[in-house]
């Protein structure tokens, strides 16, 4: 009597792996995608204190960091600031004030922390995600427990944080 298994119970069990495979893919990504995520909220929130203070002491917020108190590591190019893979952006464009931080490992998505006084959103924190990027709609999706603002161009926009309240159009 032979012993072995036949090609059956070998195809059954590549079979079942697979299905285990595509069940715990997806999840795997997004523990990553959330670890690459957590990274960027300290620094958003450190620029955000530095703006405010700023705005205490000046009446105005900064497009140059190198004007606030704080020190984020990077390179400061005079528009943004690259440190590895993650981009931090000071946006201050007539009544709308926010930072923007983008993880290349994460693509599709968009922290956005609005600053106290912006006339769209004050104090808001939003993660964009590519409309029609499922990995990028799913990541904002699951972190903002589905908590759709609106869309914005080519974003969907997700409410993290603060009241929601204002309009979508100027972006």
């Amino acid at each position: 009597m032979k012993k072995g298994y036949t090609l059956i119970e070998v195809l059954m069990v590549m079979l079942i792996i697979a299905i285990l495979v595509a069940v715990a893919l997806p999840q795997y990504e997004m523990v990553i995608d959330q670890t690459r995520w957590s990274t960027l909220l300290p620094a958003v929130r450190s620029l955000k204190d530095a703006q405010e203070r700023m705005w205490m002491t000046a009446s105005t917020y900064s497009n140059d960091v190198t004007t606030l108190d704080i020190n984020i590591p990077g390179e400061y190019d005079g528009e943004q600031i690259t440190s590895g893979n993650i981009t931090y952006i000071l946006n201050n464009s007539g009544m709308d004030h926010s930072i923007t931080a983008t993880h290349d490992k994460v693509p599709g998505v968009v922290l956005e922390q609005f600053l106290t006084v912006s006339r769209n959103f004050s104090n808001d924190l939003h993660c964009k995600a590519i409309t029609g990027n499922s990995r990028a709609m799913r990541f904002c999706g699951q972190l903002a427990l589905d908590n759709v603002l609106g869309t914005s161009g080519d974003y969907t926009v997700f409410l993290l944080e603060g009241d929601g309240m204002g309009n979508l159009s100027p972006w």
